[in-house]
């Protein structure tokens, strides 16, 4: 099998909308609540070209009915959008292959419970990233796909304030999130020949 294409380095911050690119190409990063100037539970405008086409209301909802509507807002932020549609480095492949769904759904629910407790020790740098070999996995992976790596992401994609303990209908709403997430990278892994 081919080696993975080389990673690209995307951050939080990282963006793809200057005005040489064209509007259906344009990726941005969009302010955190947690910015000065935004309303808390609030995602502000992009913080290269103040654009704000993003339905927050609608992302904030939190209705699984509605992932689709989600997804779509998601993907105008660069670093969302480079998760769903990032080939997935053979590493993260490899270790997702040596468990079954229930050993992956496991993982998703005990990834999200340690990333998005209040007051993160490390906040804003709890989940590796998909070249971290080490540690990076399909979890991980959807959790930066879905807006669930931290506490700030969290707050600006889904709407949970900060500090707000999480129950187990919120978990089971963002682990659902994650699970369609996986489900869909692995298929198409498996359409690339590259699954079991």
């Amino acid at each position: 099998m081919a080696p993975s294409p080389p990673l690209l380095k995307i951050t939080c911050k990282s963006t793809k909308c200057d005005s040489r690119v064209s509007l259906a190409e344009r990726r941005h990063a969009f302010s955190s609540p947690l910015a000065e100037g935004v309303l808390p539970g609030i995602g502000g405008p992009c913080i290269a070209c103040g654009t704000d086409t993003v339905e927050w209301g609608r992302c904030h909802a939190r209705d699984p009915e509605d992932h689709e509507g989600l997804f779509g807002n998601m993907r105008q932020e660069l670093l969302r959008d480079h998760y769903w549609g990032l080939e997935l480095p053979e590493h993260v492949l490899r270790k997702a292959r040596k468990r079954s769904s229930e050993q992956l759904q496991t993982t998703i629910g005990l990834d999200l419970r340690r990333a998005l407790v209040p007051d993160h020790f490390v906040e804003g740098r709890q989940t590796p990233f998909a070249e971290n070999e080490e540690k990076a996995t399909i979890s991980t992976c959807s959790q930066h796909a879905i807006g669930t790596c931290c506490r700030a992401c969290l707050e600006k994609w889904h709407g949970i304030p900060h500090g707000v303990v999480l129950g187990g209908s919120e978990y089971d709403y963002l682990g659902g999130l994650a699970w369609i997430y996986v489900e869909r990278r692995l298929e198409l892994s498996d359409s690339n020949g590259s699954r079991r």
